[in-house]
């Protein structure tokens, strides 16, 4: 059996060598001789030796033909300058403006968040006064705005009859208001944002005495002319338009802008012997810097005196002294001063003059007696009180740029400036406050207070109408005389009150010719008595928050 299995492979061997070697003999044909292992890629085809040499001779016929063809003229030039300047000035012009995004759907019925609220009571003004001062200010050529405000901008000195009103406000009742309104644990929908007032504006008016003895329509007063921010400071009227009233809102919460509100920034004098401050402190202020003043000239002329009389008393001493037969010698210097001590009832050093006057004051006011030493029972002596102490008062009225106003123990005393008075007359003042409206056209305003759901600013009641302020002209006439070498000629002296003085100028006037002319004036320098020349710019006494 094995040897049948042994002749069959040898049977079939040399055939299967054949097989393969066919096998290797076709591939072979194919890769060398069918296949063409000469052939390159060129322009995307494989081609052997002879079928690239006629495609590259084509190609070449094909361009030197091209070549020999005469040329093209070239398009004419077209000028893109217009095409620039159309997009600079319509630059979306692109942009399709009329597209519309569909929206996803709403319901028949918008959901609103229903809430209601009670507005706060405002509390009433009080404590309220004025003050007219006539005097000459830095007044500014142009109109301010917020990027040029009143300290950088140009100005010329000019006259000017400042009024100030002020009041006294109770803030921290009006912030507890608004709190319990809006932020009560006993609201349903308690709002911290709400319950933060925010000053809208403070509405100065006046009115004019008639000649007939009646007084005329309030009026509303404009905000000074060295108020920056007056265009900026205006509240909208719109109820209905919400977002401009929650942007001005934000505005108004700035420090700056609350200051400006509340307590606006007064004009700088040019006269270094004028201050502006609140009424109830500029005439508790003037009484004493004059006072002051005129303190200082007693000590000077005191001191002249004292001098005078030490140089007389060194001219007695120096006088030889003679004897009398009797003994007696006459006195020396030091008796005789005892005797001037004495008749003055000066008793040692520190002592008083004795006079009734300087007697009350001592019991009242307690001073020292004799010797420095205090009367039993008496309080000591008072400090008295200077110029510069009413400057710090008015400091602490002051509004400071981190101060939380609803734990003001005292109340906010604020104020406002009338600078455009004209006309000379007989003026009343009268106040009101204004906060914004925070639920303004939102229908949350409780039914018994639905008529203030459109109002956007709350006021304060008016105050009572100030004390009358008399306001005099500027320029007065005299007639003096006629002109006797001159028909229907009178001599007249005009009186003007210019850059903080009266000046007088006689002028001959005929019938129909109008009064005066323009005089030049020089300026003049600053002197002692209050005198200026307007070249340099005197500011303000400076108080912390007070730019």
């Amino acid at each position: 059996m094995a040897k049948k299995r042994a002749n069959v492979f040898e049977q079939y061997v040399d055939k299967l060598v054949l097989g393969l070697a066919g096998v290797v003999s076709v591939g072979l044909l194919w890769m060398f001789i069918v296949a063409g292992p000469y052939r390159v890629e060129y322009a995307g085809q494989k081609l052997g030796p002879g079928r690239l040499d006629s495609t590259i001779q084509t190609k070449a016929q094909r361009l030197q033909a091209r070549l020999d063809e005469p040329p093209v003229p070239a398009p004419p030039y077209e000028p893109q300058l217009p095409r620039v300047l159309a997009k600079i000035q319509d630059p979306l012009g692109p942009v399709v403006a009329d597209l519309i995004i569909p929206l996803p759907g709403i319901g028949e019925k918008a959901v609103i968040e229903q809430r209601q609220y009670r507005l706060p009571e405002m509390p009433a003004l009080a404590a309220v006064d004025v003050q007219a001062i006539r005097t000459v200010a830095y007044v500014p050529i142009e109109p301010l705005d917020q990027s040029t405000p009143y300290d950088k901008a140009p100005v010329d000195l000019g006259d000017v009859d400042y009024v100030t009103v002020q009041a006294s406000l109770d803030v921290a009742s009006l912030y507890r208001g608004f709190r319990q309104s809006f932020n009560s644990p006993m609201l349903r929908h308690p709002d911290p944002e709400l319950a933060q007032p925010v000053f809208a504006t403070v509405d100065l008016e006046r009115r004019r005495l008639q000649d007939d003895g009646s007084w005329g329509a309030w009026t509303l007063v404009p905000p000074p002319r060295n108020n920056h921010l007056a265009r900026f400071l205006t509240v909208p009227t719109d109820p209905e338009n919400s977002l401009e009233i929650e942007l001005k809102m934000r505005q108004f919460r700035q420090f700056e802008s609350t200051r400006q509100i509340l307590q606006p920034t007064p004009y700088d004098f040019a006269s270094p012997h004028e201050a502006w401050l609140v009424p109830t402190l500029y005439e508790k202020y003037t009484t004493l810097l004059r006072r002051e003043r005129e303190m200082k000239l007693r000590e000077e002329r005191e001191r002249e005196l004292d001098q005078l009389r030490r140089d007389r008393d060194t001219r007695t001493s120096t006088r030889p002294t003679t004897t009398r037969p009797t003994g007696r010698t006459t006195r020396g210097v030091d008796d005789r001063q005892a005797m001037r001590d004495t008749a003055r009832g000066r008793t040692g050093p520190g002592g008083l003059t004795g006079r009734r006057e300087d007697l009350a004051m001592r019991e009242q006011y307690g001073y020292e007696g004799p010797g420095g030493v205090g009367r039993p029972g008496v309080p000591g002596a008072r400090q008295e009180e200077k110029p510069d102490d009413v400057l710090a008062d008015m400091a602490k009225l002051m509004l400071q740029p981190n101060e939380n106003l609803a734990e003001r123990k005292d109340p906010l005393v604020i104020w406002a400036h009338d600078d455009s008075i004209d006309e000379p007359g007989t003026y009343q003042y009268r106040m009101r406050l204004g906060v914004f409206n925070p639920i303004v056209g939102k229908n949350w305003v409780a039914p018994s207070q639905s008529e203030l759901d459109k109002q956007v600013v709350l006021h304060t009641p008016y105050t009572d109408p100030t004390e009358p302020v008399e306001i005099s002209a500027r320029t007065y006439f005299f007639p003096t005389n006629v002109v006797a070498d001159a028909m229907d000629a009178v001599q007249v002296d005009v009186a003007r009150y210019h850059l903080g003085r009266w000046r007088t100028n006689e002028f001959t006037v005929h019938c129909g010719e109008p009064i005066g002319r323009e005089v030049e004036v020089q300026p003049e320098r600053p002197t002692a008595a209050g005198g200026f020349d307007g070249r340099e710019r005197l500011m303000t006494p400076e108080y912390p928050g007070l730019d």
